[in-house]
């Protein structure tokens, strides 16, 4: 080796060798992260299919929102939870009937195999077919109902909505009201 091809090898901060990776250990690396992640996608892939999931925060999210808007609006707003068409939308007291099928857009339609069972209110009735409504009124409160649904697997759970607390409850299970 002649004395300029030795020093092209040297670092010419320290004058030591540069070490630098080879071909076969990039190689390892790069094999070893797709591993790594071929084991760990499967693990996380229900953050971005679970449609139970996805329910959930819609509703945890919309019934405070409709909630507020209720309040200060001061108008009534009415949760729609349409059992035959599995679809939860929105609607207030003066909306004309061009507005509502934007308003029905804005809702959310349950895809398979989330369903809609029904809806419980406090003083007995329950709702399983067709359209149950539950109101939210301009003085802050709202009719105390459960919303139950069917996620995956037939899991159940329950969204209980108290009438004058913000945020909704939900329960594994088919929650009842007692007594």
């Amino acid at each position: 080796m002649s004395p300029t091809s030795r020093l092209s090898l040297l670092s010419p901060e320290t004058g030591t060798r540069s070490n630098g990776f080879t071909l076969i250990e990039l190689v390892v690396v790069i094999a070893l992260i797709g591993i790594m992640l071929f084991v760990a996608v499967p693990n996380f892939q229900h953050l971005f299919t679970d449609e139970t999931r996805k329910a959930s925060q819609w509703i945890l999210l919309q019934v405070p929102k409709h909630r507020a808007l209720a309040v200060s609006e001061t108008r009534t707003y009415t949760l729609h939870v349409d059992m035959a068409e599995q679809r939860l939308w929105f609607s207030n007291m003066d909306m004309s009937e061009e507005e509502l099928p934007n308003a029905l857009s804005r809702g959310l339609q349950l895809k398979e195999p989330v369903r809609l069972l029904d809806v419980s209110y406090s003083y007995g009735d329950s709702i399983n077919s067709g359209e149950a409504q539950i109101l939210f009124f301009p003085k802050g409160y709202s009719d105390k109902a459960i919303i139950h649904m069917e996620g995956e697997n037939g899991a159940e759970r329950s969204f209980v909505l108290e009438p004058f607390l913000t945020q909704v409850e939900i329960i594994e299970g088919y929650a009842d009201f007692e007594g």
